[in-house]
């Protein structure tokens, strides 16, 4: 959740999540037609929120294997049940929608339902080799460590680390945020 909603304060400080990243870089929002959740219902709206990401999609980006859209699970199932209300029946348990993955209809760009957007209603794009999660883990204040533990007649995994997400091109990314 953090990955994605993180805000950088509490206690301990959580991480500061690609959503705030996105918008202190005051990433292009692609909603030019007040699109909510609730419109998703109908199966042409499904395929119009996909187009209108599409050809909002930088020019730098476009053509690359890696772009991806991330939304929430819940979203993701709504667009999923418009395409199949539409007849695309190439969507497909065999292409990765049981992994909340699917290649929108004639194109390479991928969509990705993620846990950690569930309930912004809210659709990121950009590069997959973009969006950088990136720990201390070789220096520092860390620890990793596994070891028996006999009274308890277990063993036992220990991690501590600091960790960050970081986008490497804002200016090639944008989002749709639905009102």
């Amino acid at each position: 959740m953090s990955v994605w909603q993180g805000d950088g304060t509490g206690s301990p400080a959580s991480i500061t999540g690609f959503a705030k990243i996105f918008n202190d870089a005051s990433v292009t929002n692609l909603n030019t037609i007040s699109f909510t959740y609730a419109s998703l219902a109908t199966a042409s709206n499904a395929i119009i929120l996909l187009n209108t990401i599409e050809a909002g999609i930088s020019n730098d980006i476009r053509g690359y294997d890696d772009v991806a859209i991330f939304c929430g699970i819940d979203v993701f199932t709504k667009i999923k049940q418009g395409l199949v209300a539409s007849n695309y029946f190439n969507i497909s348990y065999l292409n990765g929608v049981e992994n909340y993955e699917l290649t929108l209809p004639g194109s390479n760009i991928k969509l990705y339902g993620v846990n950690g957007l569930n309930g912004t209603y809210d659709l990121y794009v950009g590069r997959t080799s973009h969006f950088v999660f990136g720990t201390d883990l070789l220096n520092e204040e860390e620890r990793f460590e596994i070891f028996y533990a006999k009274e308890a007649d277990e063993v036992r995994f220990v991690a501590e680390f600091k960790a960050g997400v970081q986008i490497a091109f804002p200016d090639q990314c944008a989002r749709f945020m639905m009102t």
